[in-house]
């Protein structure tokens, strides 16, 4: 099997997964939580009810997509510290500035609801700021700013501990099996935490070891450092978890897309599958989208229910509300993208060269 290069600068498959994942999640929060406020629902058949209840498991796309990226393009290069600062400054100002400046938009969003729309909303406080914009507010229990900031802590977490990990290895183990060895027992004290906690711990990467481990799994595939028949078993051990009390929907969303980004690579399709112009267009703005979707959207279904008179029973004006608030959604973290994202995106590149 050939494996990508090793650039992977752009996967159309890749990108079109974040396209899914980001387009899920943003149809979740504004069905569920802010237009039927997780109760009425007014959308036929059943099946898609379905499919717009379980959203929110696009955070688990995202999540298996990181680790086989991250994994992937620093694959045999984690050998001094030098890399290191690269590889976390590289990730830092590329996820940084928009995620800081999304925070500061939903300040000034509530500050102005508050002054100029004498709405009852909670302005965060200097605090919260600090706190958010350092990725902490989850462990001191601190106001979310941006609903999806819980996501970001996880990834930073991951980028961190992945990173170390595999330096720590590599500068003590020569061993190829005592690495592998570590590697499965932390991805196995992951799914145990998943099954045994009564709580599933947003904060903390253990809980969700497992998910960006199914992704660090295919690159050991890709990179012959694994079977195929040990990765099959991998993506096939969270099933384990079906016959306990843990929640079986993000095993199953966390596997398949394990599964169907290696089936990308094993017939040669990584390429090719959701590679249209609005997979790839949704992928490249899907972190824009995703930072924005919830300040933008949410304020815009609020107005629009009252002007409308929003009933559940009304399907048109539901669908309708729905539309037109990811299309202003859409617009707005097109511009994001533009002025913001695509900045960090050539900072990083420049930042990481200076360090080499």
């Amino acid at each position: 099997m050939n494996s990508p290069a090793d650039k992977i600068e752009r996967i159309k498959f890749i990108d079109g997964l974040r396209a899914v994942a980001v387009l899920v999640v943003v149809l979740f929060h504004f069905y569920f939580q802010q237009i039927t406020g997780g109760g009425a629902v007014a959308v036929k058949p059943e099946i898609l009810q379905q499919f717009l209840q379980y959203g929110n498991m696009g955070v688990y796309i995202f999540f298996v997509i990181s680790g086989f990226i991250v994994s992937y393009v620093t694959y045999g290069r984690v050998q001094n510290v030098r890399f290191i600062a690269s590889f976390i400054v590289k990730r830092q100002v590329r996820l940084d500035p928009p995620f800081w400046l999304a925070v500061l938009f939903g300040v000034a969003l509530a500050f102005f609801s508050v002054r100029l729309l004498n709405t009852t909303v909670y302005i965060p406080s200097f605090n919260d700021v600090l706190f958010n914009v350092t990725y902490l507010f989850d462990f001191f229990d601190k106001y979310d700013i941006i609903r999806v900031g819980w996501t970001l802590c996880l990834e930073i977490q991951f980028y961190l501990v992945f990173i170390l990990l595999v330096f720590f290895l590599n500068k003590y183990f020569q061993s190829k099996t005592i690495k592998l060895t570590a590697y499965f027992l932390i991805f196995i004290l992951s799914l145990l935490t998943y099954w045994l906690l009564p709580v599933i711990l947003n904060a903390y990467i253990i809980n969700y070891w497992f998910v960006f481990f199914l992704g660090v799994s295919m690159t050991l595939t890709l990179k012959n450092e694994i079977n195929e028949k040990l990765f099959f078993i991998i993506i096939a051990m969270p099933f384990l978890l079906l016959f306990t009390e843990a929640n079986p929907v993000p095993l199953y969303f966390s596997s398949a897309t394990a599964l169907l980004i290696y089936l990308s690579f094993r017939f040669q399709k990584h390429n090719v599958w959701l590679s249209s112009r609005f997979f790839q267009f949704f992928g490249m703005i899907s972190y824009s989208l995703y930072l924005t979707h919830c300040l933008i959207g949410d304020k815009i279904i609020r107005l629009l229910k009252v002007l409308l008179n929003w009933e559940p029973q009304n399907i048109v004006s539901t669908l309708w509300i729905l539309l037109f608030s990811i299309t202003i959604s859409t617009i707005f973290a097109y511009l994001f993208y533009i002025c913001i994202e695509k900045r960090s995106v050539n900072w990083s590149r420049t930042i990481s060269s200076l360090i080499k």
